[in-house]
C-alpha cells in the first residue's frame, strides 16, 4: 500500500517538475525572441532614418521655378558673328531665385582631365575680374558640396549638367546656402562643354528666372537603406517561421508526451488498486 502510494507520488512529482522546467524554458526562449524581434525591427527604422541624402531614381512631386538660360558663344576673333541660343533648366528647391549673367567655367580637377564634378577645391584657372559661372557635372558628390566649392571660388552661380539622359530634370535638392544654382539636361551640358573644349569658344550664359511649376524632385530614400530593409524583412519572416515551426513542433510532442504520461499514471493507479488486498463482509461479520 505504501509503496504504490509513494511510487505515483514519485510519477508526479517527476512529471511536475519536467513541465515546470519545460515551462521556465519556453518562457525564457520567448523572452530571447522577443529581445530578437525588436532588434531587428529597430536596426531597419534606424537605418531608414539615418540614411544619406543621395539622388535616386525614385520621385515624388515638388514645386520649382524654371531657369530661362540664353548661352552666348564667342570665338576669340571680335569680329566674328556670336551664336546665341535659350535652354532651359530647373532652380534648386532652396537655391537663390534671381538673374544671374558671367562667362562659364567648366570646371575639372587637377591631374584628373575626366573630373568634372566640382567636388574638390578649385584649381583651375578662375577669372579674377568680371562675374563668371562654374559649370560641373552632376555625381560623386552631393549639390552641397558643389555648391559651396563653387561658392569659395568667388562664382555667381552654377550650373550644373544632369549625368543621364532622362527626360524630365529632377529638382535639387539641398541645404539653404544663399546661392545660384541650376540643373540642365546632359544633353544642353555636353553642347556647352563641346564649343568651349573643341571649338575653343567663350561661352556667355544669362539666366532668367522663369515660371512656378509642379515638378519632381529625387527621393532622399537610399537604395542601400531599402536593401538593408528588405533584407532585414525577409530575415525577421524567416526567423519567424522557423520559430513558429519549432513552436508547433514542440508543442505536439509535449502534448503527446503529457497524453502518455496521463496513460501510464491510469494504468499504474490500476495496478496498485488491484494489488490491494480485498475482502467481502458480510452482514454480521466482525
Amino acid at each position: 500500500m505504501k509503496f504504490t502510494c509513494s511510487h505515483s507520488s514519485i510519477l508526479s512529482l517527476n512529471s511536475g517538475m519536467k513541465f515546470c522546467l519545460h515551462s521556465k524554458w519556453w518562457s525564457f526562449s520567448s523572452d530571447v525572441f522577443i529581445v530578437v524581434l525588436f532588434i531587428t525591427t529597430l536596426l531597419s527604422f534606424v537605418s531608414c532614418e539615418e540614411a544619406p541624402l543621395q539622388p535616386s531614381s525614385n520621385i515624388i512631386p515638388k514645386t520649382y521655378r524654371e531657369a530661362e538660360i540664353t548661352v552666348t558663344t564667342s570665338g576669340g576673333d571680335p569680329k566674328k558673328e556670336q551664336n546665341s541660343y535659350k535652354i532651359v533648366g530647373k532652380f534648386g528647391v532652396h537655391s537663390q531665385v534671381k538673374e544671374v549673367s558671367g562667362i562659364i567655367v567648366h570646371a575639372v580637377t587637377y591631374n584628373k582631365e575626366n573630373d568634372h564634378f566640382g567636388c574638390k577645391k578649385y584649381e583651375f584657372p578662375v577669372p579674377t575680374s568680371g562675374p563668371w559661372i562654374s559649370l560641373v557635372a552632376r555625381g560623386e558628390c552631393n549639390f552641397k558640396d558643389k555648391i559651396i566649392w563653387a561658392q569659395k571660388a568667388n562664382a555667381s552661380a552654377i550650373v550644373i549638367y544632369n549625368n543621364s539622359s532622362q527626360k524630365d530634370l529632377d529638382v535639387m535638392n539641398h541645404d539653404p546656402l544663399g546661392f545660384t544654382s541650376v540643373l540642365i539636361s546632359k544633353e544642353n551640358g555636353r553642347t556647352i562643354v563641346d564649343s568651349m573644349d573643341k571649338g575653343k569658344q567663350t561661352v556667355h550664359m544669362d539666366i532668367i528666372p522663369g515660371e512656378e511649376k509642379e515638378g519632381t524632385m529625387p527621393n532622399t530614400i537610399s537604395k542601400t537603406s531599402v536593401l538593408f530593409v528588405s533584407i532585414s524583412f525577409i530575415v525577421l519572416m524567416i526567423i519567424s517561421l522557423a520559430w513558429l515551426g519549432f513552436y508547433y513542433i514542440q508543442r505536439f510532442r509535449y502534448s503527446h508526451a503529457k497524453e502518455r504520461l496521463a496513460r501510464r499514471l491510469a494504468c499504474a493507479a490500476k495496478k496498485a488498486i488491484a494489488k490491494i488486498p480485498q475482502k467481502t463482509i458480510k452482514s454480521g461479520d466482525k
